[in-house]
């Protein structure tokens, strides 16, 4: 029982809008994942690690050299030189006026040089990629749990989820720098907890359905917006602990919906009952009897006949009908089980680890290839916002994937197989999500700054298929009392997936040009996720 029933389009409305404040502002922090790494290089988190590469006793061996500069009254010692993993690695041995957030950062602009070092990059990665990788299997965990226990339950875990997540990053130092990895591992649980609960409200209109998800995947796309308003805070000389404490404060106002209009339970979409399971009778008999062959039963009334007659017994009359009857099940007569067994779901699985997996290598790798491809910190920092404020369009490119998956649907409305109604029109969207996981890959291939903006574009789009077409997918294909099950166990499966991430963040150190051989095999990789489109286009060529 809510305070405000959903019972008018004016309100149904109001709590989509609502909904996609909450996502846009709250749910996808932690793909701000390298703005964050920015901040914290520049506060000199890890910078130890430089310190110890470049004024170690193998200085010679890595050709480093050191050069002495001045900033005010501070001496500032940079070793500079080239690794074979293709870094330019700064070092800084500084004294403790150093340790000032503001005076560190200006230093490293003025100058134009780097902070950081493959060490320091080395670290991040390990971290990012232990996190994204635990962070989907306990939402998995809290997914069914909220199963269970409901939607109410669910919100109230992300809210908290946030605020701690919040608290942990805006306190973390040199001296603390784990904090980080645990915030951006309860932001992941948060944002995946607050995107599903609301998105069960797009079960509220019959149709548009799939845009309406689509609009909350774009929320969640766009949502990397609050990493950008505080790095422009950041820049403009606000504390970040200020900013994160800032955001914690803002998220109470999720508990506005959470008591006011969202069930305690879940919406539950009707289910409409579409044969699932048919078993034919042989060819004669149907041409013989069509009146008699669109008879339809359900599953119960079938085992009720099964066992009157018995399964032994000689072929009688009554046997006889049920075999030129066909038998079709509704899609609420399957468990949970069944659909976790069925190839529309396991294909799903596959196609949408192989290509977060790509997202995330992009994500964890995006300071240390701009850094690579590009020169200097102030270069580094600019498109580190340029690359935040693509991402902003990521509602604008989900939208567009929504209404592509609307045209196809409408496309095959009048499909007399119920089959093919669903499964026609999630072919193409499937395949424009691999294709575009290919092209952010050969974008980065090119060591070219032109090259870069065709990335950033490219990763945006890619995001919003990934997401909304793989969500929206979960939602056409499968009862809507399964899908926070559902989307839990596809979590969980596709976190373990991205353990994977951290072999090539390896492979890339291990000798010059490994870059370039990562984004290659990454080609071939996401390829393989056709898999999944090619096999869903052969069931439909079948049901014609």
């Amino acid at each position: 029982m809510t305070l405000i029933a959903l019972n008018t389009r004016s309100r149904k409305v109001f709590a989509i809008l609502w909904a996609l404040l909450e996502i846009f502002l709250f749910a996808g922090l932690f793909f701000g994942w390298g703005t964050l790494v920015f901040m914290l290089k520049e506060e000199g988190v890890y910078g130890y690690l430089c310190d110890t590469e470049a004024t170690g006793s193998d200085d010679m061996q890595y050709g480093l050299t050191p050069r002495t500069l001045y900033y005010g009254n501070v001496n500032v010692t940079l070793y500079s030189g080239h690794t074979s993993a293709g870094y330019d690695v700064y070092s800084e041995n500084v004294t403790q006026e150093l340790k000032n957030n503001a005076t560190n950062k200006n230093i490293a602009r003025v100058l134009g040089t780097k902070v950081g070092c493959p060490a320091q990059d080395k670290k991040f990665n390990l971290g990012f990629t232990i996190v994204s990788g635990l962070w989907p299997f306990f939402y998995g965990i809290l997914g069914q749990l909220g199963h269970k226990f409901g939607t109410r339950f669910l919100r109230l875990s992300s809210i908290f989820s946030f605020m701690v997540g919040s608290l942990l990053v805006a306190f973390t130092t040199p001296d603390l720098p784990w904090l980080a990895f645990v915030g951006m591992f309860l932001y992941g649980i948060s944002g995946c907890s607050l995107l599903f609960s609301n998105f069960q409200l797009s079960y509220l209109f019959e149709s548009g359905r799939s845009l309406v998800s689509s609009l909350m995947t774009g929320s969640f796309d766009s949502s990397i917006a609050t990493q950008i308003y505080i790095k422009i805070g950041y820049d403009g000389g606000i504390k970040r602990q200020y900013c994160y404490i800032i955001v914690a404060c803002l998220h109470i106002m999720a508990l506005i919906s959470t008591f006011l209009w969202l069930p305690k339970t879940y919406i539950d979409l009707p289910e409409v009952h579409d044969e699932t399971i048919v078993v034919h009778c042989n060819e004669e008999e149907k041409m013989d009897d069509k009146e008699t062959s669109e008879k339809i039963i359900s599953l119960e009334e079938r085992k009720q006949i099964d066992e009157q007659n018995g399964k032994e017994t000689e072929q009688d009359d009554a046997s006889q009908t049920l075999n030129t009857i066909p038998v079709k099940t509704n899609d609420s007569d399957l468990g949970l089980r069944d659909f976790l067994r069925s190839h529309l779901f396991l294909l799903h699985v596959f196609w949408y680890s192989v290509l977060q997996l790509r997202f995330f290598y992009f994500v964890g790798t995006l300071n240390p290839w701009l850094e690579r491809v590009l020169h200097t910190e102030e270069e580094v920092s600019r498109y580190t916002d340029v690359s935040m404020y693509f991402m902003l369009g990521g509602i604008a490119t989900s939208s567009m994937a929504g209404s592509f998956f609307e045209m196809l649907k409408r496309r095959y409305k009048d499909c007399k197989n119920p089959r093919r109604r669903k499964t026609g029109p999630v072919v193409l969207p499937l395949m424009t999500g691999t294709a575009l996981g290919v092209l952010l890959s050969v974008m980065q291939m090119i060591p070219d700054q032109g090259a870069i903006y065709a990335s950033f574009f490219s990763v945006t789009a890619f995001r919003s298929f990934l997401y909304a077409i793989g969500n929206g997918y979960l939602s056409e294909m499968f009862p809507s009392k399964y899908l926070n099950s559902l989307s839990g166990i596809l979590m969980v499966v596709t976190g373990a997936s991205s353990f994977f991430q951290y072999l090539f963040f390896y492979w890339t150190e291990l000798y010059s040009g490994a870059f370039l051989h990562v984004d290659i095999m990454l080609v071939c990789l996401v390829l393989t996720s056709l898999i999944h489109p090619i096999y869903q286009w052969f069931k439909c060529r079948k049901l014609d």
